[in-house]
């Protein structure tokens, strides 16, 4: 199963804050997403746009799920998605700017992605959720069946 959404009249949303909830298989994840850049309808339309880049061109991308203002954000929290194979490798990460090789471009995020790494620099392996490719096929579509 994959679903990731909006959470519409959670106690802690805000004009400022919208509370989300992603779903990979068996785990499930509340995050925040600033509002002060992106609006709900940014965030949905971009996490569609990156479902689809995975599904339908089988190319790794990414789900950002809290984006500040770019030119003053120190980093932003996004879900790494790798292709491998049948199935989609996720990884929750926090985008460190200052880290980056370039300017991050929030239109084409997955220019930022580093290649897969299982292990961090120290060796310790990095949490990660593999869920069937199918599973985000299914929630792309019945997305948009409800336009």
């Amino acid at each position: 199963m994959f679903s990731i959404s909006f959470q519409p009249g959670h106690p802690l949303e805000s004009p400022r804050l919208g509370i989300g909830l992603i779903v990979l298989g068996q785990f499930s994840e509340y995050f925040d997403s600033q509002l002060d850049y992106w609006r709900r309808e940014d965030y949905e339309a971009h996490w569609r746009k990156m479902i689809h880049r995975v599904v339908n061109e089988r190319l790794d991308a990414c789900l950002i799920t809290s984006l500040s203002i770019p030119e003053h954000a120190n980093f932003h929290t996004w879900w790494p998605m790798y292709v491998s194979g049948a199935d989609v490798i996720f990884q929750n990460q926090l985008l460190f700017v200052d880290q980056l090789p370039g300017r991050f471009d929030p239109d084409h995020p997955y220019l930022s992605l580093s290649a897969f790494q299982s292990h961090n620099d120290e060796g310790e392996r990095i949490s990660e959720w593999r869920v069937p490719m199918g599973a985000l096929e299914t929630w792309l579509n019945a997305g948009s069946q409800d336009r």
